[in-house]
């Protein structure tokens, strides 16, 4: 026997659904919405957030496969090619994003300038009824060549009616979206619209970059600064090596976030770039401390780092012990240990 296709815990990718349209327009009403399961590389999807790709039927007849397969998919984002350099990276200028994304990436970027999206983040909800999910069955169709997944959209349907209407939500979103973007009635497909939008985008990105820029040149400045200190100042991040490590975390963490590495490999990938100092007893406490700073905050820290930024700790003392600025230094210490002593793992 197959699986229970009416409840959401057994949908896998390629499984395909067709929901009747009503309540909507004399136009649309008797059509329906084909929804295909997909997923995308992101932070976004679990149990109650599934991603779809949309298709609109032609007419009020159930399509067969070879017909579904010849549907345009709904467009339902469409992004400025400009914010294909986002997040912004502080650790890069704008030239360097550009050379690094546009040589790792293949952008399809309309006629418009446009980068066109397609995922649809459903809200499933408990107590939402599946039952107009008619069940077509699975099917590997090929995803539109010139998808682009934004890494800063948070856009979720929610599959609820809407409060003064019985027209379901994400239902009314879609087929807003197919006329907007498919059929081009958006103003951002006019000329006006379009130049405005474009304009918009290059000076948001400019001036985050920008900023980043201005970081960059402040950053490499504090480490000339400390590093003609000979090592460090009692702060923790008055030294070259601690900034190395920040920016290093900083860099995994983002790739940690888009679930491409787990809070171990994150360590262990900032165990190898700093291998060549982790058994020197000046710098390997450095770098235990810096990255338990660094992780604490951001709920990534593990029992091992814990340990090892712990011991750290009493090593930094012992080196600092005949120092001027031992007591400053020691201040700066005994607040990280009290936070990893006080952390509560989850």
């Amino acid at each position: 026997m197959g699986l229970d296709k009416t409840k959401k815990k057994n949908w896998i990718d390629g499984d395909t659904f067709a929901i009747k349209i009503e309540n909507y327009s004399k136009e649309y009403d008797g059509r329906y919405i084909i929804l295909i399961k997909t997923s995308y590389n992101t932070n976004k999807e679990s149990s109650t957030y599934l991603y779809f790709r949309a298709k609109l039927t032609k007419n009020a007849e159930i399509p067969s496969i070879e017909e579904i397969n010849e549907l345009e998919y709904i467009k339902n984002e469409i992004t400025p090619y400009e914010f294909r350099l986002y997040p912004v990276n502080m650790r890069e200028t704008l030239k360097e994003a550009i050379e690094r994304i546009d040589s790792e990436n293949i952008f399809y970027k309309d006629e418009y300038g446009y980068l066109n999206g397609y995922s649809v983040l459903l809200h499933m909800k408990r107590g939402i009824n599946y039952n107009n999910f008619i069940y077509l069955g699975n099917y590997n169709f090929a995803p539109p060549k010139d998808e682009y997944v934004s890494s800063t959209s948070y856009w979720i349907y929610s599959l609820e009616n809407t409060s003064d209407t019985k027209k379901t939500f994400f239902i009314n979103c879609l087929l807003s979206d197919y006329e907007n973007n498919n059929l081009k009635k958006s103003h951002l497909y006019t000329k006006e619209g379009n130049e405005s939008f474009l304009k918009t985008a290059r000076e948001e990105v400019e001036m985050l970059y920008a900023y980043a820029e201005k970081c960059i040149k402040e950053k490499q400045a504090k480490k000339e600064k400390y590093s003609l200190k000979n090592g460090w100042g009692t702060d923790l991040y008055e030294c070259d090596l601690a900034i190395d490590i920040e920016d290093d975390f900083t860099e995994l963490y983002n790739v940690y976030m888009n679930k491409k590495m787990t809070k171990d490999e994150l360590v262990q990938e900032m165990e190898k770039r700093y291998k060549n100092i982790l058994n020197d007893s000046i710098s390997g406490p450095v770098f235990w401390i810096i990255l338990a700073d660094q992780q604490w905050p951001n709920q990534v820290l593990t029992e091992y780092t814990k340990a090892k930024a712990l011991e750290g700790i009493e090593q930094d003392l012992v080196n600092w012990k005949d120092k001027e600025g031992y007591s400053q230094r020691k201040e700066e210490l005994d607040l990280l240990k009290e936070e990893l002593e006080n952390y509560i793992f989850k």
